[in-house]
């Protein structure tokens, strides 16, 4: 499968403490920038499944030659003055979206990128997860979704909000279960369709991973402050 290459818009660079080098997508390299120079442009898929098979940036140069310090690596494009986003790094899933998508829409026939889907809506309609807050919230303004993909989201929340309520309060007869069903199924449908846009699921599935990714962390570091409690250095073994 080739990987839709779209119009070039996007361009890939590396910085070190005193160089700047942009992709060639054609030449599959890196060159130098310099003022004489104007940088490659690629499309975003393109660039996105070349970054997320590496583990990150500094291998990611590595494996290109370059064996400075790097400093940053990053993706412009030009939207009203320029505009960054961050490249993505060792991350399957992306590198299989990135590849399979056709240039229209991404195809959630496909039962990987069903998945991925699958795994977001299942996050935001989690009780005990506050991703949606931090999606709706937006409090560093990083996150650039679209106002419809917002209000899908609103509506979600508020769904599994009303329903949870209709249980507590002893309202949830089968015949409203049915309803509940049937609506739920709606919505799950809507945010899906806001989602096929490449950079709208991109930026959702990316902040996705982030969080699950801090939230793991945070939850190993608990668990291994429990046992700093639970078991004293000096009670290694039964036997001493």
């Amino acid at each position: 499968m080739d990987i839709y290459e779209g119009a070039p818009r996007y361009s890939l660079f590396i910085e070190t403490d005193n160089k700047k080098y942009f992709y060639d997508i054609n030449l599959e390299r890196f060159i130098l920038s310099e003022d004489n120079y104007k940088a490659s442009k690629s499309s975003l898929m393109a660039l996105d499944f070349l970054t997320s098979n590496f583990k990150n940036k500094i291998e990611f140069a590595n494996h290109y030659g370059i064996k400075d310090n790097i400093k940053k690596c990053y993706i412009t494009y030009q939207f009203k003055g320029e505009k960054l986003l961050a490249p993505v790094f060792n991350n399957e899933k992306w590198a299989h979206m990135a590849l399979s998508y056709n240039g229209k829409e991404i195809d959630f026939r496909d039962k990987e990128n069903l998945e991925m889907y699958r795994d977001i809506y299942r996050e935001i309609i989690d009780d005990s997860s506050n991703f949606s807050s931090i999606l709706l919230e937006n409090r560093k303004r990083l996150i650039n979704l679209s106002p419809k993909t917002i209000l899908s989201i609103k509506a979600i929340k508020t769904h599994e909000r009303t329903i949870k309520q209709k249980e507590q309060n002893g309202f949830y007869n089968l015949k409203a279960k049915d309803i509940y069903l049937a609506d739920r199924y709606g919505f799950y449908e809507d945010l899906k369709k806001r989602l096929k846009k490449y950079r709208e699921f991109r930026t959702i599935y990316l902040n996705y991973c982030k969080y699950k990714k801090l939230n793991n962390e945070e939850i190993k570091k608990d668990v291994d402050n429990k046992k700093k409690v639970l078991i004293p250095p000096h009670q290694i073994s039964f036997f001493e």
